[in-house]
């Protein structure tokens, strides 16, 4: 168990693919910085995936793991959760297909700035090469070198993969791209807990799989008065491959619609739907606070 008061939460949003989430857990291993939660958010209940982390080999880190019914698509409604159970400020969020560079949480630990979004990008890897990684989470290290990297780019470009780019890990590159501000993505991004309380969270609002949760939590957090900033190239992270399925778009579209027109930077539907969790975090936040005194 560590002694020291973690920097940050990792919130790993999932659903049922456990390989996925055991190859992550195990390259999180590998991480520069170990001191970090990690919220494994399921939208749904799978034992399969229980049984998973119940069965991981001891970590540095602290691992919780939050479900609920598996009724439809409600990824925002788990995030929430998630939020509200993370004792940190800082709060990481990848997507459960999506496997961290092991300089990942130092990226985003150092970049953190008040009101401001840290936003990542990641590297699309072709189907040979993410098996590779889901057999042998190693890999990862690997790839912790641009040497090592460069090497295997015209093997990575015959697989598929896209973004390469993405994967290079560079303080210089990531100078060179202060100026950008680029539009959160879901599988990479940090903002304060603070900032997502100010707007209420995710919009719950959201029930089906696609685009729109992302733009509208992007454009909330600038409304509130968060300012985006670029951390492409010191916080990488490989999207493993999977066929997309891509439903219809215009329930998301309405809603985001809707939002921009009445300019509801505070969302009806968010955090304050779970007031009793919200209670009961700040009372586990504050035993905790009492625990880790007596440790220290």
């Amino acid at each position: 168990m560590p002694t020291c008061a973690p920097k940050a939460t990792l919130i790993i949003s999932v659903y049922k693919d456990v390989r996925n989430l055991n190859c992550i857990l195990s390259a999180l291993v590998y991480q520069s910085v170990k001191s970090f939660d990690i919220i494994i958010s399921e939208d749904g209940e799978s034992p399969e995936m229980a049984k998973c982390i119940s069965e991981r080999p001891l970590m540095q880190q602290r691992i919780f793991h939050l479900t609920q019914d598996d009724v439809g698509f409600r990824k925002t409604r788990a995030l929430n959760r998630a939020v509200i159970a993370a004792r940190t400020e800082l709060l990481v969020f990848i997507d459960g297909d999506c496997v961290p560079h092991p300089r990942f949480m130092e990226g985003h630990i150092s970049s953190n700035r008040p009101r401001t979004v840290s936003v990542g990008r990641r590297v699309e890897l072709g189907p040979s090469y993410s098996e590779r990684l889901i057999v042998d989470p190693s890999l990862v290290l690997r790839w912790s070198s641009n040497v090592r990297f460069f090497k295997d780019l015209v093997n990575l470009h015959r697989d598929g993969t896209k973004n390469p780019e993405a994967g290079v890990y560079s303080t210089l590159l990531q100078q060179i791209r202060c100026f950008k501000r680029p539009p959160i993505v879901g599988c990479n991004f940090s903002a304060n807990k603070s900032d997502l309380e100010r707007i209420n969270g995710f919009n719950e609002e959201y029930t089906s799989i696609g685009t729109g949760e992302d733009t509208d939590l992007d454009w909330r957090l600038n409304a509130s008065g968060c300012i985006n900033q670029d951390v492409k190239h010191i916080t990488p992270v490989f999207h493993l491959f999977h066929k997309r399925i891509w439903p219809s778009q215009s329930e998301n579209g309405d809603i985001l619609e809707r939002s921009l027109r009445n300019n509801l930077w505070r969302c009806y539907r968010g955090l304050d739907s779970h007031r009793s969790l919200i209670i009961e975090a700040k009372r586990t936040a504050i035993k905790s606070k009492i625990n880790e005194d007596v440790l220290l």
